[in-house]
């Protein structure tokens, strides 16, 4: 029934639609941000998630409908691969999967007929984010997939991320692998979102998101803390409309921004180095990126992760670079430092103690347990997350934004 509701919902929407497009009208259905150049029918978005099923009504008798969401030129070349519709009821069609939307993106419903294709409808996209509080969305990331975990249901996809910024807004993105999942149209994400500044702090995750080409579940966690490292724990997946639930023994992380370039900077040093213990945990680790390439490699790791965003070098040793810039304090000042600073990306290094020498990466300074969250190089030989307490004579790299690149 639900399911039934939805399209009576989007259908009466279109039917609705009908006569503000015949009056010049911009917006079509006031979701969607959705406006239609055309007489023809209408154009209409199932919601405001990144991954949206698009919907149609047509005023001709038409066989065959397709998406196209190139220009008008290449739309009706018989060459290009149009995205297929399937027929709903009457003049009423569907696409059959969800289309990523973007920000002035132009969709165009094209008439397939047996020698050459013509154009029906097309809509422009005017924009797609909440209007009422836009930091609370995070921009769209491309379809670009990783490398997927095998014998897994899903693929946690921390690089479709990375450039995704939002302050307010962390981006969740999964791949559904093939098999369990592999003709989901929908699925239902549950977990718990743990704030790793407060780990005292968690939030009930339940969403329902529409899986779009290639098997890509995609949504922003809204109404989260600035400048904050979530962990997503006890992830459960399964088919909205047929259950079939499977739980991940992945944790996903996440997070937020501020304004400031470093804080941006912070995001998605973090969220790479953690990719990499993902990498890690499933046996994928890449050898062409280098930084495990020597037998002590924990400040390498950090060096290589950090490099990308910051002007460290991987000659330089990590403490050399903190000195330079006169960020390099003792590990004792974290409790008090962590209760009003972001300390993401920031540096640890501890020499010829009882633990021995090493180097590792902040993830979090938590203010409920008192310790620090942490990735880690060359631990166990390899990339992991771990939790740490914080002992003296460890020294304590601050990140400032003199070192953003």
């Amino acid at each position: 029934m639900p399911m039934v509701a939805t399209f009576a919902r989007v259908l009466c929407a279109l039917i609705c639609a009908l006569s503000i497009v015949a009056c010049g009208s911009g917006n079509i259905e006031p979701k969607s941000h959705l406006r239609s150049d055309s007489l023809n029918g209408a154009i209409a978005l199932s919601d405001e998630s990144p991954a949206s099923t698009v919907y149609v009504r047509v005023n001709s008798n038409v066989q065959n409908l397709g998406i196209c969401l190139l220009e008008s030129a290449d739309c009706i070349k018989t060459t290009t691969k149009l995205l297929p519709m399937t027929n709903v009821k009457g003049p009423f069609w569907r696409s059959q999967s969800p289309v990523i939307i973007r920000t002035n993106m132009t969709i165009s419903v094209v008439e397939e007929l047996a020698s050459e294709r013509k154009i029906l409808l097309s809509g422009k996209i005017s924009r797609k984010e909440n209007s009422s509080n836009t930091q609370d969305i995070a921009p769209t990331g491309d379809i670009t997939l990783p490398r997927l975990v095998s014998n897994a249901a899903v693929t946690y996809d921390f690089a479709g991320t990375l450039s995704r910024d939002s302050s307010q807004g962390a981006v969740v993105r999964m791949i559904l692998n093939e098999g369990k999942f592999a003709n989901s149209i929908k699925v239902k994400v549950k977990g718990t979102v743990v704030n790793l500044r407060n780990s005292a702090v968690k939030i009930p995750l339940e969403r329902e998101v529409e899986v779009a080409d290639k098997g890509v579940v995609d949504f922003t966690l809204k109404g989260l803390d600035p400048d904050t490292v979530y962990r997503i724990d006890n992830v459960t997946l399964e088919d909205a409309t047929q259950g079939m639930p499977i739980k991940i023994k992945d944790s996903y992380f996440v997070s937020t921004t501020a304004d400031s370039k470093i804080s941006k900077s912070r995001r998605r040093l973090v969220l790479r180095a953690l990719k990499e213990a993902y990498e890690w945990d499933h046996g994928m680790y890449d050898a062409n990126l280098g930084y495990a390439a020597y037998g002590g490699w924990c400040d390498r790791f950090y060096t290589w992760a950090a490099g990308l965003e910051f002007k460290i070098k991987n000659q330089y040793s990590a403490q050399s670079f903190f000195k330079q810039y006169n960020s390099l304090g003792d590990a004792n000042r974290i409790p008090e430092l962590g209760v009003s600073e972001n300390l993401a990306g920031d540096f640890i290094r501890y020499e010829g103690t009882s633990q021995g020498t090493h180097t590792f990466m902040v993830v979090a300074y938590d203010v409920a347990t008192k310790q620090l969250w942490a990735v880690e190089g060359n631990y166990n030989n390899r990339v992991m997350r771990n939790q740490r307490k914080i002992y003296s004579p460890w020294m304590h790299g601050h990140l400032v934004e003199d070192q953003t690149r």
